[in-house]
């Protein structure tokens, strides 16, 4: 299954509006395993793990930045 995660960056605002980016640091855990960091720099992830049918998986998400921040971000999945 291949995961990608994207957040607004600044290029992507609207002139004049003022961006959260500074608080945000994403990254994610797949099945409580090791932490997989977003790049702050793209705004963009993505990862390759493996996931087998019937099976439950978890997927967690943490800003370690600024927990008070708005945290809008979209998750994507994708079966290979």
């Amino acid at each position: 299954m291949i995961l990608t995660l994207d957040y607004q960056n600044d290029r992507i605002n609207p002139a004049g509006c003022k961006s959260e980016r500074d608080k945000l640091f994403f990254n994610m855990y797949i099945d409580g395993g090791k932490p997989l960091a977003v790049s702050t720099q793209t705004g963009y992830m993505f990862v390759r793990t493996k996931a087998e049918a019937g099976k439950t998986h978890s997927l967690e998400v943490y800003n370690w930045r600024d927990h008070k921040a708005t945290s809008n971000f979209v998750l994507s999945s994708y079966a290979e």
